[in-house]
């Protein structure tokens, strides 16, 4: 399987690859280029407007500019341009002497057929005269592209630049997927998976099923052991120090801390059900959601000498709901929630797992990846809340002060496969490590 290219050889190319159990997508499209301010020259003409040109980035929905009336008189404006592509929000179709105005452009990209669209937007004024604006608009055109596995769960490997998936059909197995050369490599496993956690510090996975968990090592790429466990294992991380925790789904509360090495297993109860985990940046700490309930919590454990000890909590904040699931940054300082909120982690419990920002945008958030090597935090955001839909988004917000920059609408392209019952729904993202490439499962 190959890397699809850019059509239009843009070298502000972004690549992004959307691809599942039964086909892949493959998008490209033209990185945020900022725009040049333009002085007009108004020692002719009453009407000034800058800039006189825009570019529209591939998640760049709407920009503004001004029209100032440097005349004596009052003028009269009249906008054209292409509907297919372009609207114009004008304030006032009168200026008086003087008078400054910003209207905004709003691009449509839904009849696009080809990478980049350009047009214009012609205003006349007073029916004298017309001046053109240049707009440049970027576009994700997807190719499909199929490949023969699902996938349950999926996990993304920087250090490497690979995808580590969990698959139940057409066989259970965990496969490895290189985009650089676009193989796979896979490991047969015996029970169907429900989860899956990779440690890059050993090299391991650790991949939970009903009543079993088996630690797999990919640099020999085989099932070291598998352990029975008394619950249907609903999320499982695993720790440097080569302990796995499991959490169960709705029909028991229980959770095991579990030493793989030594094939030991305690009952904990540090976890409500459907509770999910990540490591602070030392890995000597979990931090875990209490359930998928709303606000819900997250809380923090010592994991340095192996069963799980409780610290903190973050407490219940109805302002800043995490709402069962939550990611964590490259760095681990930052914790994104399902339920659009940002929380800071800290060395110190004063400042730890402090709420610091509620996101505006989107819906429901269903994955969410920080992409560090495009200073981006990645959000796969479903339409509608709590019901299913096919209208999936990806949002894309600055890594920094988590700012809504764009979006871009994920949807197939063609029919799914007639013997099939799947229907189309983003589930992951992520990002390579330093080429400006995505890749979305599906």
């Amino acid at each position: 399987m190959t890397i699809v290219k850019n059509s239009h050889k843009n070298p502000c190319a972004l690549t992004i690859t959307l691809f599942a159990a039964i086909f892949l997508l493959a998008a490209s499209a033209c990185k945020k280029t900022e725009e040049k301010t333009v002085k007009c020259n108004c020692s002719q003409e009453s009407a000034c407007i800058s800039p006189d040109s825009f570019t529209f980035g591939y998640i760049e929905s709407s920009k503004e500019f001004t029209i100032q009336n440097n005349g004596e008189d009052t003028i009269r404006l009249e906008y054209d341009y292409d509907w297919d592509y372009v609207q114009v929000i004008e304030t006032k179709s009168f200026l008086a002497p003087g008078e400054k105005i910003t209207p905004e452009i709003h691009i449509n990209r839904k009849k696009a057929d080809q990478p980049v669209i350009n047009t214009l937007l012609s205003v006349e004024v007073d029916n004298s005269y017309t001046i053109d604006l240049a707009i440049e608009i970027h576009i994700s055109l997807p190719e499909n592209k199929g490949i023969p596995f699902d996938v349950i769960d999926a996990q993304y490997d920087p250090a490497h630049d690979r995808i580590i998936m969990v698959s139940s059909r057409p066989e259970h197995a965990v496969v490895i997927y290189d985009p650089e050369d676009g193989t796979f490599e896979k490991v047969p496993l015996d029970p169907e998976p429900t989860c899956l956690y990779y440690q890059p510090e050993t090299g391991h996975v650790a991949i939970g099923h009903d009543a079993y968990i088996s630690y797999v090592n990919l640099l020999s790429m085989t099932v070291e052991k598998i352990i029975d466990i008394p619950i249907y294992v609903f999320d499982i991380v695993l720790s440097k120090y080569s302990w796995a925790y499991a959490t169960s789904t709705w029909n028991t509360i229980e959770a095991f801390s579990v030493d793989l090495e030594n094939n030991n297993i305690a009952q904990s109860h540090m976890a409500s059900p459907r509770s999910v985990g990540e490591f602070d940046y030392s890995g000597d700490f979990m931090y875990l959601s209490q359930g998928s309930s709303f606000p819900g919590e997250i809380e923090k454990y010592d994991i340095s000498g192996g069963e799980a000890v409780k610290l903190d909590w973050s407490g219940w904040f109805h302002d800043y709901p995490v709402n069962g699931q939550f990611w964590m940054s490259q760095d681990r300082r930052w914790i994104f929630t399902r339920g659009k909120c940002v929380y800071k982690t800290s060395d110190y419990n004063s400042t730890d797992l402090k709420p610091v920002k509620e996101w505006e945008e989107g819906h429901k958030f269903d994955y969410i990846y920080h992409a560090s090597s495009l200073d981006k935090v990645l959000v796969i955001d479903r339409n509608e809340y709590g019901v299913y839909s096919d209208d999936f988004h990806l949002l894309f917000y600055d890594d920094a002060y988590f700012n809504y920059k764009g979006a871009i609408k994920l949807e197939a392209q063609y029919p799914l496969p007639p013997y099939t019952n799947i229907k189309f729904e983003a589930r992951f993202v992520f990002a390579h490590s330093y080429l400006k490439k995505l890749y979305v499962l599906i």
